[in-house]
């Protein structure tokens, strides 16, 4: 049942699931929460409950493209978010507009033991793959492809190209190591990590074009998402820090934060213009995108999420107190403090969970936010029965 609720008349806040496994370190620091209630900074501008089938129960992430939400459960409508407005699929007097701003139509599901290719416009299922339980094949679904193609890996070190249409395997291609990523760049470029060597590959054919190992598999790993802003690729390498290469020159062009204490995890990148925020299990970073100039650096806590970077604010789950739920926090970009935490409001009060240790009682852990706003000041997520946008008020 849609449910639109009045901007002025809800304050709530949002929780963010986390979405990085890492070996946690020992913490010097109790975590940092403030004295004001996210509810100050965040409203629920609308919320809609989404079919429960087998495809929401394991995909949950929103799918959004050209700034239209799709409700990719059951195919049935879009939300036209600058619009805030639903259109239904298949109604004559939104078809026209969903087209013109969904140029592409099948989207790709990866499953708990299966993959899915489905046309979003006709509900028909293009392609169906069965695969090994649990196993990830792609990093981030649901996703909308660009063409009859699509990539997937399988056995930790073989990369497939499948054509939807034919149902066969266009190439497929094995690796000396464990693939961790790969994304699809312009021109038919794939870029793909493996534990150690960074590759660039032709999408048509599967050869490689150029390749440069990064590190030694005693020292470090490409244990990161493979981050490009222009012509700069940007790579994590654990002990040999943040790798910076001229994708253009095909050269190695710096490395950072080379100095770090603890290296063995995975790092997070964002970028926001020329500027880096990098996530370790206990600091955020604010660098240069440029030099790699440090601009500054958070105090010590326990971050259990990615980091969802807005204007002034970087949300990211805090490790909860005494086994209570992970507080979601705000840090100010101006004053590197956390100034927000918890989501206690006046319809959702503090509980004490632990013996004097107090939180609210509304639990949203289970969402699965869209790391980024896609649509002005807007944070938009999914537990797989709801989708909700807030809305950031300050």
């Amino acid at each position: 049942m849609w449910k639109l609720i009045d901007f002025e008349s809800v304050r709530i806040s949002l929780a963010l699931i986390a979405l990085l496994n890492f070996c946690e370190p020992c913490y010097s620091q109790m975590n940092s929460y403030a004295d004001k209630p996210l509810s100050e900074i965040l409203d629920l501008t609308f919320e809609f409950e989404v079919t429960r089938n087998d495809l929401s129960i394991y995909d949950k992430k929103p799918l959004i493209e050209n700034g239209i939400l799709i409700e990719h459960f059951d195919n049935s409508f879009v939300y036209d978010l600058s619009q805030r407005k639903r259109l239904h699929v298949g109604d004559k007097e939104y078809d026209d507009i969903i087209r013109s701003k969904l140029k592409d139509s099948l989207v790709l599901y990866d499953l708990m033991n299966l993959v899915v290719v489905k046309d979003f416009y006709t509900g028909e299922i293009l392609y169906k793959r069965g695969k090994q339980r649990g196993y990830q094949i792609q990093s981030k679904t649901p996703i909308l492809l660009k063409s009859n193609t699509f990539l997937f890996k399988e056995k930790n070190n073989i990369l497939n190209c499948v054509n939807i249409l034919t149902k066969s395997i266009v190439w497929q291609r094995s690796f000396p190591e464990m693939i961790y990523a790969f994304i699809e760049g312009g021109d038919s470029i794939v870029n793909l990590t493996t534990k150690t060597t960074f590759y660039q590959i032709d999408k048509n054919t599967g050869e490689i074009i150029w390749n440069v190992a990064l590190t030694t598999e005693n020292e470090g790993s490409l244990n990161s998402e493979i981050n490009i802003s222009g012509d700069l690729l940007y790579l994590w390498a654990g002990k040999d820090g943040l790798i910076v290469i001229d994708l253009a020159k095909r050269t190695v062009k710096e490395k950072w934060l080379t100095n770090m204490k603890v290296s063995d995890f995975t790092m997070q990148i964002a970028f926001d213009g020329d500027t880096i925020f990098a996530k370790s299990p206990t600091n955020v970073y604010c660098l240069s995108a440029s030099t790699g100039d440090q601009f500054w650096v958070s105090k010590d806590l326990p971050i259990r999420s990615d980091l969802i970077i807005h204007n002034e604010f970087i949300f990211f789950y805090q490790k909860g107190r005494e086994g209570g739920v992970d507080a979601l926090s705000a840090l100010s970009r101006s004053s590197h403090e956390i100034e927000y935490a918890t989501f206690t409001s006046e319809e959702f009060p503090s509980k004490d969970i632990a013996g004097g240790i107090y939180d609210s009682e509304l639990d949203l852990t289970n969402i699965n936010f869209v790391r980024r706003p896609y649509q002005g000041d807007l944070l938009i997520g999914s537990d797989g029965s709801k989708i909700y946008c807030f809305e950031i008020v300050k």
